[in-house]
This record gives C-alpha cells, sequence and structure tokens, in this order.
C-alpha cells in the first residue's frame, strides 16, 4: 500500500462527579441539614503520535469506575501488602517501566491532581516517561524485620520517571531507569542499570544495580526512626535461569543496603542478602499411560541480614502429578525457618 497514513488516535474522556453530604445539626433527632453540593470536573486524553508512540494526560482523573481491590488479610503481616495497578491512565505502556526490582509501582500515587506519560518502541529503542502531582503523601518506611507507613501532613508530591531500554541482538537488552518524588522537604531519588542477556533459547541472565538518595524532614525522621539529612542505599541483583521441555532450573540472588528506598517502587523489605537456587525435571507420558506429567524439583532460599545474622532459610521439595481426566494431586514438603 502507498500512502497510506495513521489516523491521529486522538481520545478524550471528560468526567464529571457531584457530591453533596447531609448531616443532622443534632443526633438522633434533630433536623437533617443539606450540605453543600460539590462538583469535581476532570479530563483524561490519549493520542497516538505515531503508531508505536502514544502519550498520555490526566487532569484530576476520576478513577470511581475501577474495579475495587480484592480484600487482602493483613493480620500478623510484617511488610506492606501490595496491590495491582488498575487505573487505565497508570496501566497505558506500563510494561515499559518493568524491571527486576520492583522499582515503579504506580499505586504509590494515590491521588493525582494532574499527569502526563509518554511511552513508544522505535526500532531498537523502547522509552518511557511520566511525570504527576500528588496530593496525598503517604511514606513507606523498610527494614529487615517489617516495615511501617509514615504521612506528609499537607504536602503535595511530584513524581517523575524515565526509562529507557536498547534491544542488543535478537532477544538480549540494556537499560537504565531514573525516578524521582520530591516535595515539603522530602525527596527520593533512584538511579538504576539494567541487563538481560538471552544466552540461548533456553538460557537468561538478568542483572541489575541501583543507588538512592534519600531525605525527610527532620520531624518525619524523628518520629519514624529514620536517618537525619540525605542518605544513601545501593542494591544489585543477579538472576541465571534455564528453561526447556524437561528441565528447569535457576540461581539468584541480591543484595540491599539498609539505607535504600524506592519510595515509587514497590520494595518493604531492605538491609538482606539473599541467595536461592531450585531444579525441577519433568517426565511427560504418552498418550494412554497412566499420567500426563510428573514434575519433581528441589529448591532452598536463605536470607542475611546486612550484620551476617541468618533471618531466613527455606527448602522446597514440590511433587506434582498430571494424569488422564484433568485428575491433578501436588504435595510439597518445604521446612521453613525465620529468625
Amino acid at each position: 500500500f502507498e500512502a497510506i497514513t495513521p489516523g491521529r488516535n486522538l481520545e478524550f474522556a471528560p468526567t464529571v462527579t457531584t457530591h453533596r453530604t447531609d448531616e443532622r445539626d443534632t443526633f438522633p433527632g434533630g433536623r437533617l441539614t443539606a450540605g453543600d453540593p460539590d462538583a469535581d470536573v476532570g479530563l483524561s486524553a490519549r493520542w497516538g503520535l505515531t503508531p508505536n508512540v502514544t502519550m498520555n494526560g490526566a487532569l484530576n482523573p476520576d478513577f470511581s469506575q475501577v474495579e475495587a481491590d480484592v480484600a487482602q488479610l493483613d493480620v500478623n503481616t510484617r511488610f506492606a501488602l501490595s496491590y495491582p495497578e488498575k487505573r487505565p491512565f497508570f496501566l497505558e505502556g506500563n510494561d515499559f517501566f518493568g524491571t527486576p526490582l520492583d522499582l515503579v509501582f504506580t499505586r504509590t500515587i494515590a491521588d493525582p491532581r494532574w499527569g502526563a506519560k509518554v511511552t513508544g518502541k522505535e526500532g531498537a529503542h523502547a522509552f518511557g516517561a511520566f511525570v504527576t502531582r500528588d496530593e496525598v503523601a503517604n511514606l513507606l518506611f523498610p527494614a529487615n524485620q517489617s516495615s511501617s507507613t509514615g504521612f506528609l501532613a499537607g504536602t503535595s508530591l511530584t513524581t517523575g520517571v524515565a526509562r529507557y531500554r536498547r534491544d542488543i541482538g535478537g532477544q538480549s537488552t540494556i537499560g537504565s531507569l531514573f525516578t524521582a518524588r520530591e516535595g515539603g522537604g522530602y525527596h527520593n531519588r533512584v538511579a538504576s542499570l539494567d541487563t538481560q542477556v538471552r544466552l540461548s533459547q533456553t538460557d537468561t541472565v538478568r542483572v541489575q544495580v541501583m543507588k538512592t538518595w534519600t531525605a525527610y524532614p527532620i520531624a518525619v525522621a524523628l518520629d519514624n526512626g529514620q536517618p537525619i539529612g540525605e542518605f544513601t542505599g545501593n542494591g544489585a541483583s543477579f538472576g541465571y535461569s534455564h528453561n526447556d521441555r524437561a528441565w528447569s532450573w535457576f540461581a539468584n540472588g541480591g543484595l540491599l543496603d539498609a539505607g535504600i528506598r524506592a519510595d515509587v517502587g514497590f520494595m518493604p523489605r531492605v538491609d538482606t542478602r539473599a541467595v536461592a537456587a531450585g531444579v525441577n525435571r519433568v517426565f511427560r507420558g504418552r498418550p494412554g499411560q497412566w499420567f500426563s506429567a510428573i514434575e519433581i524439583g528441589a529448591s532452598n532460599d536463605i536470607t542475611y541480614d546486612g550484620g551476617g545474622q541468618l533471618t531466613d532459610r527455606g527448602f522446597d521439595f514440590p511433587i506434582e502429578y498430571t494424569g488422564p481426566k484433568q485428575v491433578q494431586a501436588y504435595y510439597n514438603p518445604s521446612p521453613n525457618l525465620e529468625y
């Protein structure tokens, strides 16, 4: 086809939400007094700049139609819970920002007043960037044994993320990521480099290194046991995996300094030195046999804190049977210890 030009693919989604709250002047027999009506007006827009590059914008976006989160138990949990992102503005091009370490977790942006995003891929170059202004300033304070939360009262935060990734050969990549969250005497900045190398059709190596810079207002630091002034942290992650029809094995590890704060991401546990390895074997049956597949595996993981104290150790020995008529059985003795 000649002289074909793509459409502009320009979309606008204006929203208006009105509400009014009525209250009794005395309870329970008082008169019901009507409150003043209030209205929120918002606008979301999407523009396909090219077939491969998309720009998004949002002004006071309305997420009232987004599916509610599935409830999670928060009893006897040491670390913050993670909820999946479901808001359309943040889902657009979300895979461009993924790295082995979870450094971009958009649920940390709770109530954006406005936002702008561009994502795309041209040839071997993939890129993404967004900036938002958040009316809610929640903070997560991670540690080795538990995490806690805080709040910057009366503060709005500006969040910015920039990601670049380049393809190398047919299946390998190298990339960089920078995130920043700032406002009210607080800042958190993260810089990261990562690579994924496909050694063969069945073997992959992933490596990521990162550094963070963080500073809290003095009152917040004192109330939550955080360092005074700016402090830094370093982190690294390594992983190797092999997958073919019969065998799979992996080995990975990582270290996260106690000073790491990745406030645009989700990293509720720091001050760790962790290694893990495992192997699985799959036996596949022929048509008419008593089994379709039998999988046997073993894995081990160990975690230390920055001082060398063993904090977690686990073993898994899973056995899984899949047979005719969709019969399945699974057994996994897993002696795990937490100190």
